[in-house]
């Protein structure tokens, strides 16, 4: 498990350090600025109600972003009331070129997701849009936070420099069904004649 994290994180830095080169727009942090607002990662819907022994899926988004050419997060939840199923890339590094995802290293005993992926090629993409799709399995009533843990949790430019960035959680709600039944009950006379 450790292993393929670091594999991870190597092939992500490789990728962007040598996209950088075959572009030649390495710049040194003297000369890199960021500019504008901090971007946002954020889980999408904020807070989520489900129900036990049910699957439900929340999207890993980022909004206001530029240049955005890597990406990584890790994710945790509770493992005693969730277990993750799946990890899925987002459409928003794709919609731009080329990209590489290796999948998510999953952890349920821990109650965690390392997920990453990065583009091929300049240019990065701008604006905002899914970078992934987490599938869960809702084992038990209760409440759990997705956080996202830093520093483990990053963006880089197409130039290799880091995007500073703001995180929301999300909040998933797991509650027991309650079933309620009405039951009508009718008492009905009947006069009965009966002649001598």
């Amino acid at each position: 498990l450790r292993s393929k994290k670091v594999l991870i994180s190597i092939l992500l830095i490789v990728c962007v350090v040598s996209a950088s080169f075959v572009a030649l727009r390495l710049s040194t942090s003297a000369e890199y600025k960021v500019e504008g607002s901090h971007q946002t990662i954020y889980v999408e819907p904020a807070s989520l109600h489900v129900t036990p022994c049910t699957n439900f899926t929340v999207r890993v988004r980022i909004r206001d972003v530029t240049d955005l050419y890597a990406w990584q997060f890790k994710m945790t939840f509770d493992p005693t009331l969730m277990q993750c199923l799946s990890v899925t890339e987002g459409e928003f590094l794709r919609n731009v070129g080329p990209t590489m995802f290796p999948g998510a290293v999953i952890d349920n005993v821990a109650g965690s997701i390392l997920a990453a992926c990065t583009l091929l090629v300049p240019p990065g993409a701008s604006g905002g849009c899914v970078l992934a799709y987490v599938t869960f399995h809702c084992k038990a009533a209760g409440e759990s936070t997705l956080n996202m843990d830093y520093p483990d949790t990053f963006l880089l430019d197409s130039n290799g420099m880091s995007i500073p960035r703001l995180v929301e959680p999300g909040v998933v709600v797991q509650q027991e069904v309650i079933y309620r039944y009405k039951v009508k009950f009718e008492c009905r006379w009947e006069r009965e004649v009966i002649e001598p």
